[in-house]
């Protein structure tokens, strides 16, 4: 999937095709740009379904799915690269049984900004760490028969339409098995400013498909705590992140707290016609308190 993705669709599109198993790939570009261009001159058998309007990433989900037919699918974001093993690990998950396949996710590099930007949003996933809950289990692959099931994905989102799709999958009982041996690298913020600039950019994307106000006070003063957390995971043992680059990282994983809390506090209304019961079906509405009526003070909580 690629949206303004010029500087790195070649690497992720090579990233797949260098795989150790044969995949069947396409790409779903839009929003116009060099990227048809620099395909065609790299891999001039490849399939490239572009158009010069956006899609958001659901719609860009369904294109390609629409145009491939192996019995498996995965994604690959235009800014991301598959390990080596990435495929053939899939496979060997869905050939013994797993209907749905989660994977790990690394940053691309151990620079302070781009780690600090991993250890705030993926920490969960790095590859020595535990199976995720269910419903953060993402990079999610599937049985091309399910996903007919529990598709397609919602078109209408600018982010989290991966969220519905395994809310859907659970509430069809399918589980979704993590296996850290498939390994996505993930491009992250190589500077203080591209650092900043992304997370209040994210942080206002979830807030605006929280649902109200409370959620996005929540989500805010859950930022920090998301930090923390993501220092505590990558200094746990058998991590792949270097102690000292994880040192280098905290300032910048302090300001990565702190734009990403604003830009969850200050988010704006959803977007039109987002269904979000849907993308918010694995939360739980955050505990407000609550006044006691004055006539009956020894009323319960």
């Amino acid at each position: 999937m690629s949206y303004e993705n010029d500087d790195t669709i070649v690497a992720a599109v090579g990233s797949l095709l260098d795989q150790d198993v044969s995949v069947e790939v396409v790409v779903s570009h839009s929003g116009g740009g060099d990227t048809p261009r620099l395909l065609a001159q790299a891999f001039p058998s490849l399939r490239v379904l572009a158009g010069e309007r956006r899609r958001l990433p659901g719609e860009a989900r369904n294109v390609g799915v629409a145009a491939t037919s192996a019995p498996w699918v995965a994604f690959l974001e235009g800014d991301s690269f598959a390990a080596p093993g990435w495929a053939s690990a899939r496979l060997a998950r869905h050939r013994a049984g797993a209907a749905a396949v989660s994977g790990a996710v690394v940053p691309d590099t151990h620079a302070p900004a781009a780690l600090a930007a991993h250890l705030q949003r993926n920490s969960m996933r790095l590859p020595h760490m535990p199976a995720p809950p269910a419903h953060l289990r993402y990079t999610v692959s599937l049985a091309r028969e399910l996903l007919g099931r529990v598709g397609p994905f919602p078109e209408n989102l600018a982010r989290s339409e991966d969220t519905v799709l395994n809310n859907r999958l659970a509430a069809a009982g399918v589980d979704v098995e993590w296996a850290p041996e498939v390994v996505l690298v993930t491009s992250c913020p190589q500077t203080v400013r591209e650092l900043c600039r992304e997370q209040l950019r994210r942080g206002r994307m979830w807030g605006s498909l929280t649902g109200g106000w409370a959620w996005r006070l929540v989500g805010a003063l859950q930022a920090p705590a998301d930090a923390v957390a993501g220092l505590v995971r990558a200094l746990r043992a058998g991590s792949p992140i270097p102690r000292m680059a994880v040192a280098r990282a905290l300032p910048h994983l302090l300001l990565c707290a702190g734009a990403t809390a604003i830009g969850r506090a200050l988010a704006g209304s959803p977007p039109p016609g987002a269904d979000l019961p849907a993308v918010n079906a694995g939360r739980r509405a955050p505990r407000l308190p609550r006044r006691r009526a004055p006539d009956t003070p020894h009323a319960p909580r």
